[in-house]
C-alpha cells in the first residue's frame, strides 16, 4: 500500500513573491473592486468589500510583510480566506492577490525549507522551494490576530 500523502495547497501570487497556503484556507476568488476605506486602520488594511450578506476586511500582505504597495492590474483579484486560528470572532477576510491562485498538490518531501540568511518578515513562518520556485509560508494565525487587533481599534468593526 502506498503511504504518500498529498498536500493540497495553493500558490497565491503577490507582488514579487508568492504564498504557499493550504487549499482549504481560500474559500473564493473575487474580481477586484475598490475596497471601502476604514478610518483609523493601518495601511495594510485596504478597507472592506461586500461579500455574501455582509462586509469583510481587505488586506495587503505585501504592505504588512514588506511595507510595499501592491500593484493593481487587470489580473488583480481578492482571495477570500477562511480564518485558521483560534480567533473565532474574526469573519472571513480578503487578501489582495496579483492573479488567480494556482492549485498545487505536493508531497511533503517536495517542499524544501530555504535558509538564505535573510530575516523573515513578521507574519511569515518560513520560505520554501517547490520545483525551483520560492514561496513564503505565512503565519496566518499571527496575521489574523493582527487584523482583529487593528479592526478593534478602527472606527468600523466588520
Amino acid at each position: 500500500m502506498n503511504d504518500i500523502t498529498l498536500l493540497r495547497t495553493l500558490l497565491v501570487p503577490l507582488k514579487g513573491t508568492q504564498l504557499l497556503v493550504p487549499s482549504a484556507t481560500v474559500l473564493e476568488v473575487l474580481p477586484f473592486s475598490q475596497p471601502r476605506p476604514v478610518a483609523d486602520s493601518p495601511d495594510w488594511i485596504l478597507g472592506t468589500t461586500a461579500w455574501r450578506s455582509g462586509a469583510i476586511p481587505v488586506i495587503s500582505l505585501e504592505t504588512l510583510f514588506a511595507g510595499t504597495e501592491p500593484d493593481l492590474g487587470s489580473r488583480t483579484r481578492l482571495a477570500v480566506f477562511n480564518p485558521v486560528g483560534e480567533v473565532r470572532a474574526l469573519p472571513q477576510y480578503a487578501v489582495l492577490v496579483q492573479a488567480v491562485p494556482r492549485l498545487v498538490a505536493l508531497e511533503r518531501h517536495m517542499i524544501q525549507s530555504v535558509e538564505d540568511g535573510t530575516e523573515l518578515p513578521e507574519g511569515v513562518v518560513s520560505k520554501a522551494v517547490l520545483a525551483s520556485q520560492v514561496a513564503l509560508i505565512p503565519d496566518l494565525e499571527h496575521v489574523e490576530a493582527q487584523l482583529m487587533d487593528a479592526m478593534a481599534l478602527a472606527d468600523e468593526v466588520v
